[in-house]
């Protein structure tokens, strides 16, 4: 064989297992001594090694391959499993969705996208009373709402007192969480129903891009939801007079009350369901029929033109405005006592409510007689008036120009000045404070004007105490007043000859220490003999003495500061724990 056909043989061989040539062949035939190959059986030996050698590099060639492409396995395997992992994550353990039940209790629910409940948090102490013992984790929304509800009801945070609940669902999903907030409405109105009490269920959905930045503040400034924060400042905003701090410290069922009253519920996109029970106060018609009566008409013959709830002096009260036998007359009456707290009347204005230019006068104010203020009983007395006297016969003027009702007022035909006079007014407050002119010390007695009304300033010091009074100059109405007393007084005695036999009173003006606990009671629905604990003392702020009230009744501690005149100053209400 010569040496063309080995090399051929060779290249043919070596070209089957390697890749193209690249200098290896050379090697070869150079190995193979090409001046001599007559010795066949070192050809085809170096042929075999050749071969040999070349299917070795092919199958490491092999190998590299596989192992790259198990290197590639792997990363799509790991890369799968990170995948399937983020969404085992999204589906079951990620936060998609955040629910806050507020009555007083107030409790944030979260849950994730499958609408399985993640946590379950007590945001105040009353919600970790109610949430004691409770494990709901890994439970359906349904089942958490129920449990929750239920425990309210039992411990006595819901009933048909105070039957106001409110939703607040936070999803960044507008649509689902509107859907959500739709079906926690209708499951609370079941659950609610069930326990035979008229839900009124106010709710809301919101997302983290539309949070208000001032109801966040309010939220944060009060440590109060979110949710109760939007309700505080939708009446803030409809109503700047109202307090801030004292609204968040109110139950959803009195804000909501108030809401309707204002109707300021829709303002803010709060939707509500039901209407909120009045049941722990008098009530609307009571209210009226209490003002109606101390103007001396029925509750009937009156044109009332308003009664709605509002909120001063840390109490809920009734304001009722109406006109009677031509004045319009504006009470505030507490909501829970039935205490009228304040009183204004005014000749009206309204078509077919008003007689001529009229002038009112009452019988019953303090100083009124002979002073420009009418008291007569319509059955043949006198009527005083400061333009002059006119005889009466069963309640008709003899010049028949005017009528004078049974309770002292006069309407007259013919012009009369609508002005008791300073003298009356000065006179009016005297009498109320129970004490003479002789015993006074005058400080000032001026005129004035409130909102286009003519009305008398009387401050004056008697027995150590200073008296503020503000009088309406038309009818001697005594629109406020307030007392200070200058130096400690003790707790035996009378001031100026007017005790007034109520326990611990001891200065004109002050309903002592029994009646004060009284007005606590009332306001909290509670009676004497059902408390316990009673702690009840007089004391003095910036000379001015208040009572100091505290009980326990129905797993509660009560605190009230109530005023000498009986005006409740503060109250608060506390679980005893």
């Amino acid at each position: 064989m010569d040496n063309k056909t080995l090399e051929s043989k060779i290249k043919t061989a070596v070209d089957h297992v390697l890749p193209a040539d690249d200098g290896r062949l050379e090697k070869i035939l150079s190995a193979c001594g090409r001046e001599d190959y007559s010795n066949m059986d070192n050809v085809i030996s170096i042929e075999n090694t050749a071969i040999k050698n070349a299917s070795a590099e092919s199958k490491n060639k092999k190998r590299g391959w596989i192992k790259w492409v198990s290197v590639a396995a792997a990363v799509a395997v790991v890369a799968a499993s990170s995948l399937f992992g983020t969404a085992y994550y999204m589906s079951n353990i990620a936060v998609a969705s955040g629910i806050v039940l507020d009555v007083n209790p107030s409790i944030e629910i979260k849950l994730n996208s499958k609408e399985i409940v993640l946590d379950v948090a007590a945001n105040n102490a009353d919600a970790e009373k109610i949430l004691d013992g409770m494990d709901l984790k890994g439970t359906d929304l349904n089942v958490t709402v129920n449990a929750l509800l239920g425990s309210m009801c039992k411990y006595g945070y819901i009933d048909s007192a105070s039957n106001s609940i409110l939703v607040t669902v936070e999803d960044d999903d507008a649509v689902h969480g509107a859907q959500m907030q739709q079906r926690i409405v209708d499951e609370i109105n079941r659950i609610l129903s069930s326990q035979s009490i008229n839900g009124a269920v106010l709710s809301q959905s919101i997302s983290s891009s539309d949070t208000d930045a001032a109801a966040a503040e309010i939220a944060n400034k009060y440590g109060i939801s979110l949710g109760k924060a939007t309700l505080v400042h939708t009446l803030t905003t409809a109503n700047p007079l109202l307090p801030e701090n004292e609204l968040a410290a109110l139950s959803i069922n009195e804000l909501n009350l108030l809401l309707e009253s204002q109707g300021s519920a829709s303002q803010s996109g709060i939707a509500s369901v039901g209407s909120a029970s009045e049941q722990a106060y008098i009530g609307s018609d009571r209210a009226k029929e209490i003002a109606a009566a101390d103007a001396g008409a029925s509750a009937d013959s009156i044109i009332l033109k308003e009664v709605k709830i509002d909120y001063d002096d840390g109490a809920v009260e009734y304001d009722v405005e109406f006109c009677a036998d031509g004045t319009e007359y504006e009470y505030s009456i507490n909501a829970t006592t039935g205490v009228i707290m304040s009183r204004e009347s005014e000749p009206c204005d309204s078509a077919g409510h008003s007689h001529g230019s009229s002038q009112s006068g009452s019988g019953s104010q303090n100083g009124g007689n002979g002073q420009g203020a009418a008291n007569q009983n319509g059955s043949g007395g006198q009527s005083n008036t400061s333009s002059g006297s006119q005889s009466v016969s069963g309640g008709q003027a003899n010049n028949n120009q005017g009528t004078a009702n049974n309770q002292g007022s006069v309407n007259s035909g013919t012009s009369q000045s609508n002005d008791i006079g300073l003298e009356a007014a000065k006179q009016a407050a005297f009498a109320h404070a129970g004490v003479t002119e002789s015993n006074v010390t005058l400080i000032k007695s001026e005129t004035d004007y409130d909102d286009g009304r003519k009305e008398y300033e009387i401050e004056f010091h008697s027995g150590g105490v200073e008296y503020d009074y503000v009088i309406s100059a038309a009818d001697g109405t005594i629109l406020s007043y307030d007392l200070e007393n200058k130096r400690p007084q003790n707790n035996t005695g009378t001031n100026n000859g007017s005790g007034n036999g109520q326990g611990s009173g001891n200065q004109s003006g002050d309903i002592g220490l029994d009646a004060a606990k009284q007005v606590a009671f009332a306001h909290a629905g509670v009676s004497e003999s059902s408390a316990y604990e009673i702690k009840a003392e007089a004391d003095y702020d910036d000379g001015r003495r208040e009572y100091e009230i505290e009980f326990k009744y129905g797993g509660y501690e009560y605190e009230y500061v109530v005023s000498a005149n009986g005006t409740i100053i503060s109250h608060e209400r506390d679980r005893d724990d």
